[in-house]
């Protein structure tokens, strides 16, 4: 579960983990907040983790460490083939 705060002027956004673990981020700016056929799609702007991709209120990617996400999905699937030559990847799943 997520939620968007305003305390003191400032916007937050929290992601709710386990009952003893959440994660909040200080927005700068709210760049979408829409729902769409699928899901809740948010992406706000912050200060620590630059972009951030939110759907159905769980944080999906981030700016600042997204490339910890896509270099994984790329090495598995390079380490799994004896000799890769030319790689596509479609649909990354986010």
């Amino acid at each position: 579960m997520a939620a968007m705060e305003r305390r003191l002027a400032d916007l937050w956004f929290t992601e709710y983990q386990t009952p003893n673990l959440r994660l909040g981020l200080r927005i700068k700016d709210v760049l979408l907040n829409k729902q769409s056929p699928y899901q809740h799609i948010l992406v706000v702007d912050t200060d620590q983790y630059g972009k951030v991709l939110v759907l159905d209120g769980a944080i999906q990617l981030t700016e600042t460490d997204e490339f910890c996400y896509h270099e994984m999905m790329a090495h598995l699937v390079l380490c799994a083939h004896p000799c890769p030559e030319r790689v596509l990847v479609i649909g990354g799943g986010d």
